[in-house]
């Protein structure tokens, strides 16, 4: 999203899944300035290449909602606010009324 492209967009699909699979990561060319505080963090944890390290869904999403919130607040980012926070409270809610709906309370439609 701030990169511009996809992780390793410059590679072939096979060329992509084998670099993962060989613990390449993708490099951050965006200065650090352009990620909202905690953001960089949180995906360089994401590709940790020992699964048991990356943090759980529901840390995930929480920490999401810790940089939107921030974000909202400071009003500092030079970007509009990113892709993936759009109608983010919709989607949540209505993720939410559906688990309600079919009598599920685990959350897992996050």
């Amino acid at each position: 999203m701030i990169e511009g492209c996809m992780p390793f967009a410059e590679k072939e699909d096979s060329e992509a899944s084998d670099a993962y699979a060989g613990k390449a990561r993708p490099l951050f060319k965006a200065p650090s300035k352009q990620y909202p505080h905690g953001l960089k963090t949180l995906i360089e944890e994401c590709w940790h290449e020992k699964p048991a390290k990356r943090p759980t869904f529901r840390e995930i999403i929480k920490r999401l909602e810790s940089i939107l919130h921030h974000m909202g607040h400071k009003r500092q980012w030079r970007m509009r606010p990113l892709t993936c926070f759009q109608n983010f409270e919709h989607k949540k809610k209505h993720n939410w009324d559906l688990s309600s709906n079919d009598g599920s309370s685990s959350g897992s439609h996050l």
